[in-house]
């Protein structure tokens, strides 16, 4: 799965989402008294690494005002950690597995999150019979009443907890987000891409947006696949594009869970020889292939057609596109790929995990539950 576009606007739109369903009333104690500070009646400073490339030179004064609501509400100041994609591994994992100080870590199913709590470094957080018991059942009531269960179950590891999941899409298909303005060009109405059904339906259409646009690329793409047929990060530790199973159901609702050698199954074939064929047409930039090939950078010129991309629905991803792309010009649609199936990956597309060697699990575990019950305080983390 694409992952090398996201950006810090898919946090934004996580705290946007908590936030929607957040009260404004005070928040509950969510179990344990976590409405209290620290046993010792001093306020606990919490560091919080989280990823993005979008900070601000606001951010002290925000961290300020953040600290001066939550300080006298649970007896903790938070220091955030906005670390960039790129130096995400040697900065922030690196400070994880260093033993440095270390209170709230941003994972995810798809970053690191099964390696790093089989690793060890991530505290188990319904552990009954664990040094500060179970943290999310005495510090986390309101995290568990506002989350889907699917999201606590399908992110659990032999049935443990190890991050707290946020509470946003449960299931990321694949499919397309295509330029408007292109559409609009060649004639590709909404009911045009209603009928898109696989990548042979939209040969015509390349075809017509290479002919607009003679100097461009019409296919946006640096790998993935809108209409992929396996279940996304099979395998922990393990490229997505060696071992997995079907992504979709059988007709009659269950799953083929033979686990296959993609690369030598017919799709692998048949998939590398139509990219084979669009290239040679000169639907596919050449540079494609290569590792620095910026699919983003393109797309936020808008010189594209249709691009490959995980979806939301209602147009979310789109949408994130497009404020995220600094083109005000820049118009997308989407098109589905995939069908809407709950699987691990997506349940933990975007979580929260104490690190093993914390001092403040629990004033960490009381800012996390406050964070799915504030809106205030979400309010002021979308800065």
């Amino acid at each position: 799965m694409q992952r090398k576009f996201t950006s810090f606007l898919m946090f934004v739109v996580v705290l946007a989402l908590l936030a929607g369903c957040a009260p404004a009333a005070a928040p509950s104690a969510g179990g344990g008294d976590s409405s209290a500070g620290s046993s010792s009646g001093e306020v606990v400073v919490l560091d919080y690494y989280w990823i993005g490339n979008g900070d601000t030179d606001q951010r002290d004064l925000v961290q300020d005002a953040i600290n001066d609501y939550v300080g006298p509400l649970i007896g903790v100041n938070v220091v955030f950690h906005i670390i960039g994609w790129g130096d995400w591994d040697t900065k922030a994992i690196t400070a994880l597995q260093a033993g440095e100080k270390v209170d709230i870590f941003f994972t995810a199913d798809w970053r690191n999150y099964m390696q790093l709590a089989s690793q060890g470094l991530f505290l188990p957080l319904n552990d009954d019979a664990g040094e500060y018991g179970n943290l999310l059942e005495d510090y986390g009531q309101d995290i568990l009443n506002g989350l889907n269960p699917a999201f606590v179950t399908g992110t659990q590891i032999d049935g443990v907890n190890y991050a707290v999941p946020t509470n946003k899409e449960l299931t990321v298909p694949m499919g397309f987000v295509y330029n408007l303005d292109v559409a609009d060009e060649i004639g590709f109405t909404e009911e045009e891409a209603a009928n898109i059904k696989s990548y042979r339906d939209l040969e015509p259409w390349l075809e017509k947006a290479k002919a607009a646009h003679p100097d461009e690329y019409p296919y946006l793409t640096n790998g993935s696949d809108g209409f992929d047929p396996w279940v996304p990060g099979f395998a922990a530790g393990v490229p997505s594009n060696l071992i997995s199973m079907e992504f979709a159901p059988l007709a009659d609702g269950s799953f083929n869970e033979a686990i296959q050698s993609i690369m030598e199954t017919g799709w692998a074939k048949d998939y590398a020889g139509l990219m084979r064929e669009w290239y040679n047409k000169g639907w596919i930039d050449p540079d494609a292939g290569l590792t620095t090939f910026n699919t983003t950078e393109v797309a936020n010129t808008g010189k594209f057609f249709i691009q490959p991309m995980p979806l939301k629905g209602s147009n979310i991803k789109a949408q994130e596109l497009i404020n995220a792309s600094g083109n005000e010009n820049l118009r997308m649609g989407e098109i589905y790929g995939q069908p809407k199936v709950n699987v691990t990956t997506h349940a933990g597309g975007s979580m929260l995990a104490i690190p093993a060697l914390s001092e403040h699990p629990v004033e960490a575990m009381k800012f996390i539950n406050l964070m799915h019950s504030d809106s205030k305080l979400l309010n002021m983390m979308l800065f």
